[in-house]
């Protein structure tokens, strides 16, 4: 099962230290979502980025620049799904200057990601499990609904949502080909790298999940 981090909502600065350590401990995708960056920041990221592992990074924004750092794909979001031409001609030329570029894309319901039948490298599909950054942010299928789209479906799916070491197994028995971390890293304090590498362990399977158990205090009347 592949491992996958979306990058945090936080200025690049406080996370890109942690982001090549990432790599070199498993990190296999990163996808590189920040909203409110321009061009030039988004360049001043990459070039922050080891050389070594600028072909792991999935681009959200500023397309052009996956063909100039040969960054592994980009990421198609429901504006440019919903623009099939434009996005068609883009990617065309994206892949002239770029012949391995990889495409992907998210949706929140079953029915978009059936409906959809374009060919992705991969598909995010989210929330899967209760979110840990997000609150009320539920699961919004059930295990008997996956099961059966990835039965109907040729894509490989990634989970985002809530996974952490407890869903890993969960994720990989459904079907799911990898996962997407997010609040199970950044909102893990001091313990990130310790977080990840055991999600890692999980997901490759080199090690079980095993629950914590809480132990109640019991009064004993002597």
């Amino acid at each position: 099962m592949k491992v996958s981090l979306l990058t945090s909502n936080q200025r690049f600065r406080s996370e890109i230290d942690l982001v090549n350590l990432l790599f070199e401990n498993g990190l296999e995708l990163l996808h590189l979502k920040k909203r409110k960056f321009t061009k030039s920041k988004t360049k001043e990221y990459l070039n922050s980025v080891s050389k070594n592992h600028h072909n792991k990074i999935i681009l959200h924004k500023h397309y052009w620049l996956a063909a100039k750092y040969k960054l592994k794909g980009i990421h198609l979001g429901r504006t440019e799904r919903r623009s099939p031409l434009k996005t068609a001609i883009k990617i065309f030329f994206l892949k002239l200057y770029h012949p391995k570029l990889q495409v992907t894309t998210s949706f929140h319901s079953l029915q978009s990601a059936q409906e959809d039948v374009k060919n992705y490298n991969h598909v995010i599909l989210s929330p899967i499990f209760d979110s840990i950054s997000k609150r009320n942010y539920s699961p919004a299928f059930s295990e008997r609904q996956l099961i059966s789209l990835f039965e109907k479906t040729k894509h490989n799916y990634y989970a985002l949502g809530g996974v952490d070491e407890a869903h890993v197994s969960m994720a990989k028995n459904i079907g799911f080909k990898g996962i997407l971390l997010y609040g199970s890293i950044w909102n893990a304090g001091d313990e990130k790298l310790k977080k990840f590498k055991s999600i890692v362990a999980l997901a490759k399977g080199e090690k079980k999940h095993i629950p914590e158990v809480k132990l109640k205090p019991v009064k004993i009347k002597i």
